[in-house]
């Protein structure tokens, strides 16, 4: 399906860039878009595009997560430790850097570029605990994750009319690597060996498991770091002036 798409939209891109040859486009500096498409994903997210060369830019989007969206992240189901469905909110800030590899001035078409995103994520973790199959525990925990993350972009903007202000903008690829920081507040007192638990269940999400990574080891501090790679993608609307 993947495949399918990509084909669309070079098709669309291709097409576009011809029927644009004979006219020149109007050179604007800035650059407003929003991806309507993190909408879905419980995301209103804002990006800021800034000419200061020939063919380069700088940039940055800001967010706001204010739910998971229509994709939940499932809660842990085993027999000893069974929680809730898991719904993040938090802020996002990405700064990037592009280079546009048209021969004219102004940036539009193919580019390439780099970015760094950070994100402050938090949630609600509540279920039951079960402790050497004896007792049941109540949890009630509170989540909070940093994430600091460094990649590589590609991706191509479209002018869509000539002399006019807006544009698509097609981030085909963006891959990277986020290091992880995540943090566990009890609200109440957990039982001896949760934990533990709680590690091995975590490394049993698909992601986690798909990467090979063994149990996730949670230290006195109550937290752990992980690294794991990163990705962007997407199609932004945008005005320029």
């Amino acid at each position: 399906m993947t495949k399918y798409i990509t084909i669309v939209i070079l098709f669309i891109c291709t097409s576009i860039a011809f029927g644009q040859e004979k006219e020149q486009l109007e050179i604007t500096k800035n650059h407003v878009s929003i991806d309507p498409f993190l909408l879905t994903f419980g995301t209103l997210q804002f990006q800021y595009e800034y000419q200061i060369g020939k063919n380069m830019s700088v940039g940055g989007s800001l967010g706001y997560k204010f739910s998971s969206g229509i994709f939940k992240v499932q809660g842990i189901q085993s027999p000893t430790l069974n929680t809730e469905n898991i719904d993040f909110t938090g802020v996002k800030i990405m700064p990037e850097f592009r280079w546009y590899l048209n021969n004219e001035q102004g940036i539009n078409g193919f580019y390439i570029g780099s970015y760094y995103r950070f994100f402050s994520y938090g949630t609600n973790i509540s279920g039951t605990y079960v402790n050497n199959e004896t007792s049941t525990n109540l949890i009630d925990l509170d989540v909070a994750i940093n994430s600091h993350a460094i990649g590589f972009e590609a991706g191509y903007k479209i002018m869509l009319f000539k002399k006019k202000a807006f544009y698509l903008d097609f981030l085909i690829a963006g891959p990277g690597v986020s290091f992880n920081k995540v943090k566990f507040t009890e609200n109440l007192e957990v039982a001896d060996g949760f934990y533990s638990t709680l590690g091995q269940e975590l490394s049993k999400y698909s992601i986690l498991e798909s990467l090979d990574i063994n149990d996730i080891n949670i230290d006195k501090n109550k937290g752990f770091n992980i690294t794991l790679p990163a990705f962007r993608y997407g199609i932004k609307i945008g005005y320029c002036f």
